[in-house]
């Protein structure tokens, strides 16, 4: 008993429970600060993340994750291709992200 209770505390508690894809979304602005790499869209993200703003999306910049989403951010803006992302809570008015993606 112990152990199904444990199975459902991690899937339940866990970051990864809540993580939610949105997107296809092409990239309209980049803004790099020391804080972390956030992106913008003037009509905003549809999501059911409830944060104090949905025109945001922020990559912290306290792990590598933060290069490697500019990276991809750059290179998606450039060839004008859209990308999704991985939404995982809210930062004030940031909806806060851990992964993106170049869909196919």
């Amino acid at each position: 008993m112990l152990g199904k209770n444990f199975v459902v505390l991690f899937l339940f508690g866990s970051p990864l429970a809540l993580a939610e894809w949105v997107g296809p979304y092409e990239i309209e602005n980049i803004e790099i600060h020391s804080s972390g790499v956030y992106f913008y869209r003037a009509d905003g993200y549809s999501t059911a993340t409830p944060c104090g703003g949905k025109n945001w999306i922020k990559f912290s910049g306290e792990t590598k994750l933060s290069d490697r989403a500019l990276s991809v951010g750059l290179t998606a803006q450039a060839s004008k291709r859209p990308v999704n992302y991985s939404i995982t809570g809210c930062e004030g008015v940031y909806l806060l992200a851990d992964r993106i993606q170049l869909p196919k």
